[in-house]
């Protein structure tokens, strides 16, 4: 547990550190000729005001209520926070591919009271189609936030640490909603809400490529909506927190704590999960509510489970499952596969306490 209290302590000191400093330049975009009236494109401009903001050595740029169309991606960095007055501040991207307000080595820094909006038929993978983008950041922060559309992520977090990410609303977009990768550590998610993402909607994710793992990503008090994949992942990451998640109709798994070969990540170890609620109507062939596989010192406690499929763990070890709660399913709620060490604690199945045995466990091929 005190892991998962690093990324809290840091950000408090950060917020005690900003409330001593001196205010700061404050660069509206209207004053460098964006017209924000959903018909110009105001590229040109916003990069006028963002040199105007370098050149004062960081401030805040001010997005007053309108539509600002842009073709290009918008790049800040050092001690700098975009913020408008909410969905009435408008970042419409004209060219899916360069989507992206982006954090490029940013300390200190923040994005708040913004509604992007991007119209995308194809997935891509690059990072500027995400709509928005912490690369090298620290002790930043993102709230209030709501973006309707991208090509990729919602939310990409990148080799960044002390990142705070609240109260923002991600839908419709064609990949993760929120994807926190790249040996990105001490993150918290918490109270958000994504519908319909493309892939994951929340997902901390570490490939074997990158010589750090994701570390110590809190995922906590958020909900999850028809996600087209799964609704919470950790994919190779260490010290995921995942806590009190509600998660609805899924595509793919409910939540998963898993090592994929496919895409060479690293394997997850010391995940805790706790206080999560899947509910599941017509889930799809060879998913789970919950998948533990290739992890290892994984606790799952006070997990509520309604309809779906049956929690799987598979090849894991050092895994606790402790007062799982399991409804509107038939047959035994935990599979079991390969090699497993798996410590059950209290399970009960629509209404019944299980005493152990084949009730509880089944062994799959």
């Amino acid at each position: 547990m005190q892991s998962f209290l690093r990324a809290t302590r840091a950000l408090v000191v950060f917020a005690l550190s900003a409330s001593v400093v001196a205010a700061p330049l404050v660069v509206n975009v209207r004053s460098y000729g964006a017209a924000g009236d959903g018909q110009a494109d105001d590229s040109a401009s916003l990069q006028r005001a963002i040199e105007a903001l370098n050149a004062a050595g960081g401030g805040e740029l001010y997005f007053p209520a309108g539509t600002y169309l842009h073709s290009e991606e918008i790049t800040v960095s050092g001690h700098v926070k975009v913020y408008g007055t909410g969905s009435a501040s408008v970042l419409k991207a004209l060219a899916p591919a360069r989507a992206a307000l982006v954090f490029m080595n940013a300390t200190q820094c923040g994005a708040e009271d913004l509604r992007f909006v991007t119209e995308a038929k194809t997935r891509l993978h690059e990072q500027n189609s995400a709509a928005l983008v912490m690369d090298h950041a620290e002790n930043c922060f993102i709230r209030n936030i709501s973006i309707e559309g991208s090509a990729s992520v919602g939310i990409l977090i990148a080799n960044s640490h002390g990142v705070a990410i609240s109260g923002n609303h991600i839908e419709d977009t064609l990949a993760d909603g929120i994807h926190v990768v790249n040996g990105s550590a001490d993150v918290i998610v918490e109270n958000n809400s994504a519908s319909n993402t493309g892939d994951d909607s929340f997902s901390a994710v570490a490939y074997a490529s990158w010589p750090k793992q994701t570390d110590n990503v809190v995922i906590s008090g958020n909900t999850s909506i028809s996600s087209h994949a799964r609704g919470v992942a950790c994919i190779g990451a260490s010290h995921c927190g995942i806590f009190n998640n509600t998660i609805r109709n899924p595509r793919g798994h409910g939540i998963a704590v898993a090592y994929e070969s496919t895409y060479d990540t690293y394997r997850p170890f010391g995940a805790r999960l706790k206080g999560n609620r899947i509910a599941t109507v017509n889930p799809s062939k060879g998913t789970n509510s919950v998948l533990v596989s290739g992890a290892r010192d994984v606790e799952m406690e006070s997990t509520a489970i309604d309809g779906g499929n049956p929690v799987l763990v598979s090849d894991s070890s050092g895994i606790v499952v402790r007062n799982l709660v399991v409804n509107e399913q038939v047959g035994a709620p935990i599979l079991e596969r390969g090699h497993v060490q798996m410590k059950i604690e209290g399970v009960s199945a629509n209404g019944n306490a299980l005493a152990g045995g084949v009730s509880i466990v089944r062994k799959i091929q």
